[in-house]
């Protein structure tokens, strides 16, 4: 986060978190599966050691997109989707 925070401009605050969630999710979702609940190793036999690199990807992943999705566009005018003249 903190390098994408410094050399991309287009990474904000909820992008930053969207990815610091989805990944933490994901990964502690996994790991608590598998160690407590028995769950098979779903993800390519990948182990419970292993799935943080996978969860520092979807981190990643889920950064860069989401600014894209949570700036609005540029005719979004008032919110009412009434572009302004």
């Amino acid at each position: 986060m903190i390098i994408l925070g410094v050399f991309d401009k287009g990474t904000n605050r909820e992008g930053a978190i969207a990815g610091i969630l989805v990944g933490l999710i994901f990964t502690a979702g996994y790991i608590i599966g598998v160690k407590f609940y028995g769950m098979d190793t779903w993800f390519f036999g990948v182990s419970v050691e292993g799935i943080g690199t996978l969860g520092m990807l979807l981190n990643f992943v889920v950064t860069c997109l989401a600014p894209d999705a949570s700036t609005p566009s540029r005719n979004s005018g008032d919110g009412r989707g009434i572009a302004d003249p």
